[in-house]
């Protein structure tokens, strides 16, 4: 159980490591490509739309163009978190079930299969809560 957490810890914080070193730019951004529709104040862009500051020649410019780059960033993100989280879920049910299969009527072997199996339904409840973190935040920021 320790080990798994370690693990996951590790990955969300290389995750959010990573984001953090490739948003690191010379010069600060003056506008970002939308990866879904959002609709915020006064700007209502779609996806594939650039939004950015006045004079940028963005398709949406306005005040709001931070804020909505802002949750644009987080909802990638937590794609990319969600997506690796599911690859190490799958991982541990594959591991589990061939910890079970393979157990030789050992129980020991079974009840580790069944562990494994066990953090595999934590992390889908973790990946799906860090999916439904954006809308969360998409709620409250309108």
């Amino acid at each position: 159980m320790k080990k798994a957490l370690l693990a996951l810890s590790l990955v969300i914080a290389f995750t959010l490591g990573a984001s953090a070193y490739v948003g690191a730019q010379d010069s600060p951004i003056q506008q970002c490509r939308m990866l879904r529709a959002l609709d915020y104040g006064n700007i209502t862009a779609g996806e594939n739309d650039t939004v950015g500051a006045e004079g940028t020649g963005a398709d949406h410019e306005g005040e709001e163009w931070a804020v909505m780059c802002m949750i644009n960033t987080i909802n990638r993100t937590a794609q990319v978190l969600f997506t690796i989280m599911m690859g190490i879920v799958v991982a541990l049910v594959i591991f589990g079930g061939f910890l079970i299969l393979g157990s030789g009527g050992n129980p020991e072997s079974v009840e580790k299969g069944k562990k494994y199996i066990t953090f595999a339904v934590f992390g889908v409840l973790v990946a799906v809560f860090a999916y439904a973190v954006p809308a969360i935040l998409n709620l409250v920021l309108r």
